[in-house]
């Protein structure tokens, strides 16, 4: 009976989210594939790459301040204190967001994030979001044909990732 009702808030929950601007349904579903919060400035490069906004008369940034901001008002994310992340407001809301995605197309989805991550990052924050990165990558890896590319993510990035959640490990070496 528990999960009939949990089922039926996402459901409730997903259906508001289908009558928001596509913009907004668009943010929402980069945030639930990040997490339950997400860094505004990884938001906004994955927003801007993703879409690719070349709308002349309004800027890049005031189209994902609108998508944004939509959700906020609908209070399906709010910030943190200093308002340099998001979260959803609910695990629910996150569920619901994630289940806009075609299941089909969740591994590609999961690698075109992870993708743009790994080359867009500035150094400074690089670091920062590793593991984002890491899962993102991890999540469609399998769909990386080139072996070049494999080699780079799971030489590099894999092995960063691992490398600083040892030395964040409780245990020794």
């Amino acid at each position: 009976r528990e999960s009939n009702v949990l089922g039926d808030v996402v459901s409730m929950i997903l259906e508001k989210i289908k009558m928001l601007p596509v913009t907004t349904q668009s943010a929402l579903t980069i945030c639930a594939c990040i997490g339950s919060k997400v860094d505004l400035d990884l938001l906004g490069l994955l927003f801007r790459e993703m879409h690719l906004l070349n709308d002349k008369a309004r800027g890049n940034e005031e189209v994902e301040e609108d998508a944004i901001s939509v959700a906020l008002q609908e209070m399906l994310l709010a910030y943190n204190e200093d308002r340099t992340e998001v979260a959803f407001v609910h695990d629910s809301i996150q569920s619901a967001a994630y289940s806009l995605l075609d299941p089909k197309k969740l591994a590609a989805f999961h690698l075109q994030l992870g993708r743009i991550l790994a080359q867009n990052l500035s150094h400074e924050t690089w670091e920062k979001h590793l593991f984002i990165v890491a899962h993102q990558l991890a999540r469609g890896y399998k769909l990386i044909s080139h072996r070049d590319e494999r080699v780079v993510i799971a030489g590099r990035i894999f092995l960063r990732a691992g490398d600083k959640a040892a030395a964040a490990s409780a245990f020794p070496e």
